[in-house]
């Protein structure tokens, strides 16, 4: 590996493989050429894809899935974590999305992470001096609340 061109990260970033689903906020394609009708509100809703995460960090996501997606697309995510049969709901914008190196017909996507649920990413982060890791709404609803694993 050559060390020379390694980037240098702000948030520390940690593998994972948790299942993960997206929609993609005002994509006109979806509005015109595939329109599912909610039953009870009668409204158009886009087409939800899967995909599973590959690592996350205090601010982002970086997921695996069929679908090819454009920097700034904005998505609403939905990430079920721990065995919770209730998803935690994200909204984020796509910073990157290429082809997954030797996974044919699949895209790698790296999410910046906007909101939690509703709530700022920004205004749920924080520094763990006894883990040295700044930590986020987004790594615990992913990862689990692991200050609560050893009593904290």
């Amino acid at each position: 590996m050559d060390h020379s061109r390694k980037e240098k990260r702000q948030f520390e970033r940690f593998e994972t493989d948790k299942e993960v689903f997206f929609t993609v906020s005002y994509e006109i394609r979806t509005k015109v050429n595939f329109q599912i009708v909610d039953q009870k509100s009668e409204k158009i809703l886009p087409p939800k894809y899967p995909a599973i995460s590959r690592n996350v960090s205090a601010p982002g996501v970086c997921f695996s899935s069929l679908k090819q997606l454009e920097t700034g697309d904005l998505l609403i995510l939905e990430v079920y974590a721990l065995e919770s049969r209730e998803p935690i709901f994200m909204e984020g914008e796509v910073k990157w999305s290429r082809p997954a190196a030797g996974d044919e017909g699949r895209f790698e996507t790296g999410v910046q992470i906007m909101t939690v649920e509703g709530r700022r990413v920004e205004e749920t982060f924080y520094h763990d001096e006894r883990h040295r890791v700044v930590w986020s709404a987004v790594l615990e609803s992913v990862l689990g609340n692991f200050r609560g694993n050893d009593g904290r």
